[in-house]
């Protein structure tokens, strides 16, 4: 099964690359509750699918996760597209799953998809702050 989420926001993929990381994945993903542990590019995540273990690495223009123990072999990734977007995209190794696993994956993907938005519009914020000193604004820098 495949799943596409579009996100109409603009992000580079560096900055993908550079901010979604194992560590913060809780403030992306609302359906993500905690990261139990670390190391390097693994984690155990508590979310509403369960406890997981996850692997993260860097691929062309974003990051991909995967769930290691996942009996779907449940992947996602985030990439930046060239038409202005974000595009989430989910796969699983087969092509019937019980219903509740898919409504519990989409939720899982629309998480994302807020928690993206919702980035963008910090940092949209962020860039329009105004240096008390000078009047100038200065683009979350100083």
């Amino acid at each position: 099964m495949e799943f596409f989420v579009n996100v109409p926001v603009q992000v580079s993929s560096d900055l993908i690359k550079s901010y979604i990381n194992l560590n913060k994945l809780s403030e992306w993903c609302d359906a993500i509750n905690e990261v139990i542990d670390l190391e390097g590019n693994r984690a155990l995540l508590a979310c509403e699918m369960g406890k997981l273990h996850v692997h993260r690495e860097l691929i062309q223009e974003g990051v991909r996760f995967s769930i290691t123990d996942s009996p779907y072999a449940l992947q996602w990734t985030v990439t930046a597209d060239n038409a202005n977007e974000v595009l989430i995209h989910c796969t699983l190794n087969c092509q019937q799953c019980p219903a509740e696993f898919i409504v519990q994956l989409e939720r899982f993907l629309l998480c994302w998809e807020k928690g993206i938005v919702e980035w963008v519009k910090r940092r949209q914020e962020q860039d329009k702050r105004v240096c008390v000193s000078c009047g100038d604004s200065y683009g979350g820098f100083g």
